[in-house]
């Protein structure tokens, strides 16, 4: 199984994001199935400042950088959330199962997977104990 490597480009990660469309509603990022749950419902609903929340911080300094980037060369500022939003796409595959395949202290890679296809999602827990997605 590959681990996903993306924010090679701008559209990719916008991309990943879009495999979590299909999962179902959770109340809380205490695991890291839940996070990558949370995360599916907010890329879902188009609400990418909540989306932008369930990152963690290495995804949101690319973001960050992209962003910057892709403001200097056009003639009006972009904001990184609005950098998730502008690459949203149809879901690759219909996601109907998560688990976390390895689990490290502060460190999990959870499994998406569907219609014969599987993708990995690393997570890291935050101090405060809640995870967060990192999109390699």
């Amino acid at each position: 199984m590959r681990r996903m490597n993306v924010l090679n480009s701008v559209v990719r990660p916008h991309a990943i994001l879009c495999l979590f469309i299909t999962l179902p509603r959770c109340a809380n990022s205490s695991s890291p199935e839940r996070v990558v749950r949370e995360l599916s419902e907010a890329a879902a609903a188009g609400r990418s400042e909540q989306v932008w929340q369930l990152l963690g911080p290495t995804t949101r300094k690319k973001l960050e950088l992209e962003a910057r980037r892709t403001s200097d060369l056009g003639d009006r500022q972009i904001s990184p959330s609005q950098m998730l939003a502008a690459g949203w796409l149809h879901a690759r595959f219909p996601v109907v199962h998560t688990r976390v395949v390895e689990r490290h202290g502060d460190e999990a890679i959870v499994e998406v997977s569907g219609a014969g296809s599987r993708e990995q999602v690393r997570c890291f827990r935050q101090p405060n104990g809640d995870w967060r997605v990192e999109i390699e």
